[in-house]
């Protein structure tokens, strides 16, 4: 038996639908803490092998059944209680456990307090990552970055999520006409999350405020109250009517027409994040400003697909900023569709499950 500690979200519910097809539901278990009125909660409790749990300490009923697992698979690693109990009282579980990044499990560093609890956490994340031996991420960078901070002789895994994207829809709209105004039409940002650094991109944009534009800002999910009125206030004396702020969640369908229909993304995370929505705007031929400090701005300019560093900006004139060859739009749509294969993205989640470790 495979054993999988899942978080919520809706990647989770896509990989257990994938797994479950292409490896069979009688090998692997699904164990994730759900609240009832998370939006997923229903497609949860419809998958036969998913474990359904509301508290963190309900983790611990299925102790035996981790001892007793081929192999136990934690996406996104952010379970104290478990890393404590297993770094003090089971440390055999190292031999069998596979750490799946998510992003912020690595960089959540960045962003702690320095609370005395925070450094407490601190401390048990870095002695139980020392002794994680098997590390599966996207974005082999992560995984580089994970090592400087958290030494470890763990082997890497290259995995992408099922689900990230949906590529038959990218097939269909790869070479869907610009829209027909001559509107630059600019998305900042995939979420309220502070991380995405909106009042900054606003600041670079500002010498543009009187060209032909309409900025997007993201603020769907995330983040607080108090950011979110922020980022509103600073892009309306800025851009007044030319900023316009997402807040309400969409579809997915309705969210990658949205992004069709735009011109130049700009998301300014100093990590790994807004992977689904970089990646459709990349393969629909869109010009992608990232931060030039993000693993994935690293990630992908090594492959070949071009991402501009945010920080550029504020050198560009306006021709300059909106320029895009089309000849590397079209290199980047093949890189992005030759990462996005399904064959070999199925392979590297068999080596992940069932690979001697």
């Amino acid at each position: 038996m495979i054993i999988h500690i899942m978080p919520d979200a809706n990647y989770s519910v896509n990989f257990m639908d994938y797994i479950n097809e292409h490896c069979g539901k009688k090998d692997h278990l699904y164990i994730a803490i759900v609240q009832k009125s998370s939006y997923y909660f229903d497609y949860y409790k419809h998958i036969d092998n998913c474990i359904v749990i509301q508290n963190k300490y309900d983790y611990f009923k299925y102790l035996p059944e981790y001892r007793k697992a081929e192999r136990l698979i934690i996406h996104q690693l952010n379970r104290p209680e478990l890393m404590f109990y297993w770094l003090f009282f089971d440390r055999s579980i190292f031999n069998k456990l596979v750490w799946v990044i998510w992003g912020s499990d690595v960089y959540d560093y960045l962003y702690q307090s320095r609370s005395f609890k925070a450094r407490i956490l601190e401390w048990l994340r870095k002695n139980f990552i020392a002794r994680v031996k098997y590390i599966a991420a996207y974005i082999y960078e992560d995984y580089l970055h994970c090592k400087k901070i958290y030494p470890s002789n763990s082997k890497y895994f290259k995995v992408l999520y099922p689900g990230i994207i949906d590529v038959k829809n990218l097939r269909e709209i790869a070479y869907r006409k610009k829209h027909v105004d001559d509107k630059v039409k600019i998305v900042i940002g995939n979420s309220a999350d502070p991380s995405n650094d909106h009042i900054a991109i606003l600041d670079y944009l500002e010498k543009f405020k009187s060209e032909n534009i309409q900025l997007y800002l993201i603020l769907s999910y995330g983040g607080t109250r108090e950011y979110i009125d922020n980022v509103k206030v600073k892009a309306n004396s800025i851009f007044g009517d030319k900023a316009i702020f997402m807040q309400e969640l969409m579809t997915e369908p309705d969210f990658y027409s949205f992004l069709d229909d735009t011109d130049i993304g700009i998301f300014n995370h100093k990590r790994q994040q807004g992977l689904g929505a970089l990646i459709h705007l990349v393969y629909a031929g869109k010009k992608m400003f990232v931060n030039s400090s993000s693993s994935t701005y690293t990630y992908y300019n090594r492959i070949g697909i071009k991402m501009y560093p945010t920080d550029q900006i504020p050198a560009n004139d306006y021709g300059e900023f909106i320029a895009f060859d089309r000849i590397q739009g079209e290199k980047n749509r093949d890189g992005i569709l030759s990462e996005l294969n399904e064959v070999d993205n199925l392979t590297q989640w068999k080596a992940v499950i069932y690979d001697s470790l």
